[in-house]
């Protein structure tokens, strides 16, 4: 469990956390390139498949999202975000990511 003190080694829990989800064969379907950005997906009751991004940061971020599954984010009207997403200060963005749909990411099932 991460400490409940303030900045005391966030970057090391991430990288804690990583390599349980990869030692456990557990498959994100989406990332960012920043320790200080949460990342997760939601699926709609018809198989849409939405990404959200969560800033733990004090100040704005602009990160790079990578799918590791496949598909590509898009705005929520239906724009390509083909450059880095910008967060406010512990903001949090909601995307969808199309071509991709939960059925086809396998989301019930850790990986081999």
């Amino acid at each position: 469990m991460p400490a409940l003190t303030p900045r005391v080694n966030p970057d090391d829990t991430v990288k804690l956390y990583d390599a349980l989800a990869r030692h456990t064969g557990v498959r994100r379907l989406i990332t960012a390139d920043d320790p200080r950005v949460a990342c997760d997906t939601l699926v709609r009751d018809d198989g849409a498949l939405f990404a959200v991004l969560a800033s733990h940061a004090a100040e704005p971020l602009t990160v790079k999202p990578a799918l590791p599954c496949g598909g590509e984010l898009t705005s929520l009207d239906g724009e390509e975000v083909s450059e880095g997403v910008e967060l406010g200060p512990f903001g949090i963005k909601i995307m969808r990511i199309a071509g991709s749909r939960a059925a086809d990411a396998d989301l019930a099932r850790p990986g081999p």
